[in-house]
């Protein structure tokens, strides 16, 4: 019978230091590949969990559709591997915990700045997350173009500072911010 308990007492500690880790945020586990749907190398549609999603490097994925993660409210963090040459207009719509996107430095076609999205040469601000905590954005001087949809439903954002050089703004770029 003692055998029994102690048995009982461990289970019972890695359970509760488990649920700890997971209620904290410390613990995370990584998306599986079975959480991503992909049709040839495109990335169309996210169906995890996760609040925090790599997207795996050796899935050989090079676009990532509109609506991939749309309306995937849970969502603060999506880091993009290199092998992404194409993201979707609306990829990240709705997405309203989002604060970051990440992209390797390695990566031909993209770059983030503080969690920004932006093509590599930095002249088009692609996606500004709409999760973002701060109410204050100012565009880095170079951006020429602010993408459609670049600022879509980022409602905490009261004030967009515009660099002289910017010459062209998308479709509906501030669309839902109040």
């Amino acid at each position: 019978m003692s055998l029994l308990k102690k048995f009982m007492s461990l289970a019972l500690c890695a359970v509760l230091t488990a649920s700890l880790f997971l209620s904290s945020g410390v613990f995370m586990v990584s998306a599986k590949k079975s959480d991503f749907v992909v049709e040839g190398t495109v990335l169309v549609e996210y169906i995890g969990e996760d609040s925090e999603v790599v997207i795996p490097s050796d899935m050989g994925i090079t676009e990532i559709g509109d609506y991939a993660f749309a309306w995937s409210w849970d969502i603060t963090s999506v880091t993009v591997p290199d092998s992404v040459i194409k993201i979707g207009e609306l990829t990240f719509v709705m997405c309203e915990g989002l604060e970051e996107i990440k992209i390797g430095a390695g990566n031909p076609a993209y770059s983030s700045v503080s969690g920004v999205l932006f093509n590599k040469a930095k002249t088009l601000l692609v996606r500004y997350p709409a999760g973002k905590p701060q109410v204050s954005y100012t565009i880095p001087n170079g951006v020429t173009a602010i993408g459609s949809y670049a600022f879509g439903g980022c409602a905490v954002l009261t004030n967009i500072v515009i660099p002289t050089g910017v010459q062209t703004i998308g479709v509906q770029a501030f669309y839902g911010c109040w």
